[in-house]
């Protein structure tokens, strides 16, 4: 029996495509939990945190150290970039670079986080990590102001 002759089109027509794989960003809390995000997405961020535009989702923040604003800050996930903004909160939003370096934000300055290894409102840590899909380095480069 001679083998069937089929074309390429024939052949990659039977075999499904899956999409590539969206990178996720998810955000690590101090005391262990962790909260996956879509983009795009607006978050504020606090102790007991309200929506302040269309859109931005509510995310308590564990604090069990008292330093947590009821609005304390804004992490905003556009394409493949990370946006945090302190919203003028009590003890301040710091941003923690690879080197360990931390940048005291200004309140209400929007500033861009590439791929940030940890921030601080107040003095509780949180850290933004992509998944491994993206096709950025898992680093941060730095900050930049908008």
């Amino acid at each position: 029996m001679y083998p069937v002759r089929t074309t390429v089109e024939q052949q990659t027509a039977s075999v499904p495509v899956t999409p590539p794989e969206k990178p996720q960003t998810f955000l690590f809390f101090e005391d262990g939990s962790k909260r996956t995000l879509s983009v795009p997405s607006s978050l504020i961020l606090g102790r007991k945190p309200a929506p302040q535009q269309t859109g931005d989702i509510a995310l308590a923040v564990p604090d069990h150290t008292g330093t947590v604003s009821r609005n304390h800050a804004r992490i905003e996930l556009v394409d493949d970039q990370i946006w945090i903004t302190d919203l003028a909160s009590t003890n301040g939003t710091r941003v923690l670079d690879e080197s360990g370096e931390e940048t005291e934000l200004e309140p209400n300055v929007r500033t861009r986080m590439h791929v940030v290894d940890g921030y601080y409102c107040g003095t509780t840590k949180q850290q933004a990590r992509r998944s491994q899909t993206s096709k950025r380095k898992n680093r941060i480069a730095g900050t930049t102001r908008a």
